[in-house]
């Protein structure tokens, strides 16, 4: 395995994955929330380079879906 940890830089498909995964195990703490908004929420973090940031494991060039490796919010 050859892994990395790098930050959410807008790759192809993974705001999808990441809001599908996060509404799947955050929606009944955020009613009315959905995979769109979450979608839309990960797209917004791309116009900065402070928080929220989300970071993903790969091995290699492959995301690696299973593994959760971190989201930073501010308050």
């Amino acid at each position: 395995m050859d892994m990395r940890i790098a930050p959410w830089t807008g790759q192809a498909g993974v705001a999808r994955q990441l809001a599908r995964r996060h509404v799947r195990e955050w929606a009944g703490v955020f009613p009315g929330w959905t995979e769109r908004k979450a979608a839309d929420e990960f797209e917004a973090q791309l116009a900065s380079t402070g928080l929220p940031a989300t970071w993903l494991a790969f091995d290699g060039d492959r995301l690696i879906e299973h593994l959760v490796v971190g989201q930073i919010y501010h308050a």
